[in-house]
């Protein structure tokens, strides 16, 4: 956990010592000391890190006869390109990692209202270590995100193409467009929470096992319930959801991007539970899912930079790294940490 725990801190040390000294948010520290823990793992770190890493493993350019049918076309591009130059694997992560947090940083740099908290949550909530896994994927969340500064400042057609350029590496991304604009409506986020509920428990099976039937990577989102890991994320951000909502009340905030961002990440819930619900593995779903709790980076960030009470303070903090520490060390393959053979100094 060594090797996690220093970059946590690191990152966080450099963002508040540059705010607090030299009145900037800072980027480009952060943007190495996350990239430079991505970038030197070994293929054994992370579950599907393996499946990313295989062709680069085995030498094999399985691009020689063109594009695949079964794998997004922006992922592709990037991955040929890669290939085409080096069958050394870190260039693919690095390259992607730098992509990935760079979008991450530079958004919340432009719409967090506490940077420095956006980026403890960034790394503590799982954001950061769920790209190890997902490395397509990840690449549409960061995208997704970066989409949300044109969604909030109603910049449409801006916000479309970044969502459509995201579906290019993972097709799941198109679920953004009908909830993020549903966020924007006005009325009562009690409806549009039970909107996306009804929607997803009479469409979102048959849609998953399509998917699932016509690309077997998309096998793992129909996994029948087998492991707690998926199921205890959902529960955790259901808590943490009821928590900020009922401190938001209690400080009375009124803001409207605290409201669509909240309306967001309600409408994720929503959507994950039928399947829940209906026997699927939530580590599944639940991929789908930090399409909109990422937008917590947002509304806690916002309600925190408003609490005067220290020892709540410190416990919200706590129960972060706990959570961080939790994830960490028992789910998603990330522990323990190994480096890439090549970067082995003894």
């Amino acid at each position: 956990m060594l090797p996690y725990f220093l970059v946590f801190f690191l990152v966080n040390f450099v963002t508040i010592f540059e705010k607090t000294v030299l009145n900037r948010r800072a980027i480009l520290f952060p943007l190495f000391f996350l990239v430079l823990l991505f970038s030197l793992r070994n293929i054994s770190v992370g579950v599907d890190t393996n499946a990313y890493t295989l062709n680069y493993k085995n030498h094999n350019n399985v691009y020689v006869n063109g594009f695949l049918e079964d794998i997004e076309i922006g992922y592709q591009i990037l991955d040929r390109t890669v290939i085409y130059f080096t069958y050394n694997y870190f260039w693919l992560f690095l390259i992607s990692s730098v992509i990935v947090i760079s979008l991450y940083l530079y958004t919340l740099k432009k719409i967090s209202p506490n940077y420095s908290i956006s980026v403890f949550l960034y790394i503590s909530l799982g954001y950061y270590t769920f790209f190890f896994n997902g490395l397509r994927q990840g690449i549409a969340l960061a995208l997704c995100f970066f989409s949300l500064k044109y969604l909030f400042r109603k910049e449409f057609l801006k916000f479309l193409l970044v969502v459509f350029i995201a579906s290019l590496f993972h097709k799941s991304a198109l679920i953004v467009i009908p909830i993020y604009f549903l966020s924007l409506l006005k009325i009562s986020e009690y409806y549009k929470v039970i909107s996306c509920f009804i929607f997803s428990l009479i469409f979102s099976s048959m849609l998953i096992n399509y998917l699932a039937n016509n690309n077997e990577r998309y096998e793992i989102y129909k996994d029948v319930s087998g492991e707690i890991g998926g199921l205890y994320t959902l529960l955790y951000f259901t808590f943490i959801g009821l928590f900020f909502k009922f401190l938001a009340n209690k400080i009375k905030i009124k803001d409207i991007i605290f409201n669509y961002s909240m309306s967001i990440y309600w409408c994720g819930l929503a959507i994950v539970y039928p399947l829940v619900f209906l026997g699927m593995d939530p580590s599944g779903p639940q991929r789908v899912l930090y399409y909109f709790t990422f937008t917590s980076m947002i509304f806690i960030t916002l309600v925190m930079s408003k609490i005067k009470n220290m020892l709540l303070l410190i416990f919200i903090y706590f129960q972060f790294v706990l959570y961080f520490y939790f994830v960490t060390r028992y789910l998603g393959g990330f522990y323990p940490y190994k480096i890439n053979p090549i970067f082995e100094i003894f």
